[in-house]
């Protein structure tokens, strides 16, 4: 999932999560594609973004490469505080994000 400025968001994309109005009411399921009317009414309803799914044209091998990259990244700077356990909660959260957003 991808949360785009709605302003970028285009007909055919595919919503990534349910969008409900601050009241609990249902405005789109996930999965909803959108179109050029259910763009103009999130933007009459002030929405700066939409959840949107993230089509990707990377080969599950480039994708891994990637995450592991950035996995190793991550580790570098990390480095130095190793013995903090808040910190190193605070970049075992970063890993589980950056998981979760692949």
């Amino acid at each position: 999932m991808k949360r785009i400025p709605l302003d970028q968001a285009r007909p055919g994309m595919i919503l990534a999560q349910k969008m409900v109005r601050d009241d609990g009411v249902l405005l789109c399921q996930k999965g909803t594609e959108l179109t050029e009317a259910l763009l103009r009414m999130l933007q009459r309803m002030n929405y700066e973004t939409v959840p949107i799914e993230f089509v990707s044209s990377e080969s599950p091998e480039e994708k891994q490469a990637r995450l592991s990259k950035l996995e190793a990244e991550l580790d570098a700077r990390f480095v130095r505080v190793e013995n903090d356990p808040i910190l190193v909660e605070l970049k075992n959260a970063l890993l589980r994000k950056l998981r979760e957003d692949e």
